[in-house]
């Protein structure tokens, strides 16, 4: 079953046959959880991700975006959407 099947938009039929085709790429953290969450190493997930290990993930999250990434890339992305039609909305 796919994740799209799984949602049920209720009220406007023509909405729920829209299709915006969204894809979602990987990233570093995506690529290396995924094996612990949905694939082989699926045995370890409450290790990694139900104990208070998971904090070093949250660290290394907040980590690179807020030191690495925003001042490098981040800061002109948020400045793009900003110029958009849903940006000026923010």
């Amino acid at each position: 079953m796919s994740r799209r099947s799984m949602i049920e938009i209720v009220g406007d039929a023509e909405l729920a046959k829209e299709r915006w085709n969204f894809s979602v790429g990987d990233n570093v953290a995506t690529a290396f959880i995924r094996p612990f969450w949905w694939g082989k190493h699926s045995r370890f997930q409450h290790f990694f991700f139900h104990t208070p290990l998971v904090y070093f993930f949250v660290f290394g999250s907040y980590f690179f975006h807020d030191y690495p990434w925003f001042p490098t890339k981040g800061r002109r992305v948020v400045k793009q959407f900003l110029e958009t039609k849903w940006g000026k909305k923010w």
